[in-house]
């Protein structure tokens, strides 16, 4: 493809531009899901960098694809993140052959950020997202009204990532889905201890918050652990799993612990 990308005669160029007859996508489309390496993604955009314009049947772009890879598991999802943040080719190459992209959402009315936080993407990811579309970090999606926030504190975010959308939208932090809960309801369900710390930094108060089902932060926290411990698990526990967050999260929310 790197020859087909100087020779614009080259057999490869009909390869490159032609959807294949199965699924209908496009060469990059295929290798951005596949979280195919850096080299070949850029080559492909080097061929054909229209291709980066080409959606697929719901909507999603070739960044899109290669966004949502962050959710990928064992060996292809160290390819994912290597695609993710690589200082040169991959999302990097996307976003400089399209810029628009970023900005664009799919039939589900998800950017490349909100999928990205799925994964979660790493920081590198996500700072160049928000490069590209710097509201995008403002911008709700799905029956529940998501922030960014919102699902990478749920799918456990890096402190590093966390921290670079909280400086970008700080008001995010006590921002409620349509269900009433705060970037710290998801975290602290999810059992992410880095996450519930950087949220209760940004919003101290987001521990007294309930949502629409009546569940402190706290509480979701100790229906996490539930499991783990059997359904007998005391103070003492959830003091060393959260550490100095632990602290914050206030006597209210203690006693109607105790009370369940």
């Amino acid at each position: 493809f790197k020859e087909a990308a100087a020779d614009p005669k080259h057999p490869a160029w009909e390869a490159v531009k032609t959807a294949d007859a199965q699924s209908g996508w496009l060469m990059l489309q295929h290798a951005a899901n596949s979280q195919c390496g850096v080299k070949a993604i850029d080559a492909l955009i080097a061929a054909y960098p229209d291709a980066l314009k080409v959606a697929t049947e719901d909507g999603k772009l070739p960044i899109h694809l290669l966004a949502q890879g962050a959710q990928l598991k064992g060996d292809t999802e160290k390819g994912s993140l290597k695609l993710l943040a690589d200082k040169e080719g991959g999302l990097i190459s996307m976003i400089k052959g399209y810029p628009e992209a970023a900005k664009m959402a799919d039939q589900s009315g998800m950017l490349p950020l909100h999928l990205a936080m799925k994964g979660p993407a790493p920081e590198p990811a996500v700072r160049e997202l928000l490069a590209a579309h710097p509201v995008a970090v403002s911008q709700p999606c799905g029956e529940q009204s998501e922030l960014p926030l919102h699902i990478a504190a749920e799918h456990k975010a890096t402190a590093e990532a966390m921290d670079v959308l909280i400086e970008a939208h700080p008001k995010a932090a006590s921002t409620r889905t349509a269900r009433g809960n705060l970037p710290l309801h998801f975290a602290a369900a999810a059992g992410a201890v880095d996450v519930v710390e950087a949220l209760l930094k940004a919003h101290r108060g987001a521990c007294r918050v309930s949502n629409q089902a009546g569940m402190l932060p706290l509480q979701l926290a100790c229906e996490e652990m539930a499991p783990v411990h059997g359904g007998h698990f005391g103070l003492r526990t959830l003091r060393t799993r959260y550490g100095g967050g632990f602290r914050l999260l206030g006597r209210r929310a203690l006693s109607l612990v105790r009370t369940r």
